[in-house]
């Protein structure tokens, strides 16, 4: 089977560069950059194979660009990415959009991703909350109790849609309110929730925060958490994430084209 280069991400180095056998494939291939002028792409030896998108893949091209970002601000590359050889990375990748990385290199330096995860914590606690704001279920509970299951078939069903409608429209309201006030300490952000499953967790939030704001914008997660020290919610931090959800290279290698990730 035909071998070929694995792509990660683009960097501004015009130096030969090793950083570790990360490489996808489970091989312990070197990643080493490929350089043009003073910006270069950070690869791995790989067969031209279509990776499929599982755990273990998509783990090693998050842990190989963000093994690169202990260094540099990166660009990265979406995943499966791969070219044929060195000189095909050069002349059809960081020749023609030489002009384009280095302006999007420019915008990424000095900003860090930050990814903010809240979940409730017990879910009993969420549930007689929601019974105790509201009179329609604290009516439908009492008419249910003591009576047989079956003579309270369409009451537990109605009763069902009415607490699901109540949560979801407590997630919104707690996950708006989380992401208007961490916005304000950010360049952008993207709101991924819409992947979350399940009843406990409420939001998937990523930031684009300037450096200097970072202090700011972790003090906002602090004061959220002090917030809720009644035991509802949790959070969870992570700093210097991939900034796949603000800019995701995309290469075509008979065609190139970026597009910035949604």
């Amino acid at each position: 089977m035909e071998e070929g280069r694995y792509l990660y991400c683009i960097i501004e180095e015009p130096q030969p560069k090793t950083f570790g056998p990360l490489g996808i494939g489970g091989s312990g291939d070197e990643l080493v950059s490929v350089s043009y002028k003073d910006l270069a792409c950070v690869v791995s030896h790989s067969l031209i194979i279509e990776y499929p998108v599982t755990r273990e893949h998509t783990m090693a091209h998050h842990q190989a660009i963000e093994r690169v970002m202990q260094e540099y601000p990166v660009l990265p590359i979406r995943f499966s990415t791969i070219a044929k050889s060195d000189e095909e990375i050069i002349g059809k990748v960081l020749k023609p959009r030489y002009e384009e990385f280095k302006r999007l290199l420019a915008w990424i330096s000095g900003k860090e991703a930050i990814e903010v995860r809240a979940s409730w914590i017990n879910m009993d606690t969420i549930f007689q909350a929601l019974a105790e704001e509201s009179a329609s279920v604290r009516a439908l509970k009492t008419k249910i109790e003591g009576k047989p299951e079956a003579s309270t078939y369409y009451d537990r069903i109605e009763l069902g849609k009415l607490v699901e409608a109540l949560l979801k429209d407590k997630r919104k309201t707690t996950a708006d309110r989380i992401l208007e006030t961490l916005k304000p300490h950010a360049s952008e952000s993207r709101d991924n929730s819409e992947k979350l499953y399940g009843d406990q967790p409420i939001c998937n939030l990523s930031f684009l925060v300037e450096e200097e704001n970072t202090i700011a914008f972790d003090q906002a997660v602090a004061g959220l958490r002090a917030a809720a020290s009644n035991g509802r919610l949790k959070f969870k931090v992570n700093h210097r994430v991939a900034p796949f959800d603000f800019v995701t290279i995309v290469i075509q290698l008979n065609e190139t084209s970026d597009v910035p990730a949604r």
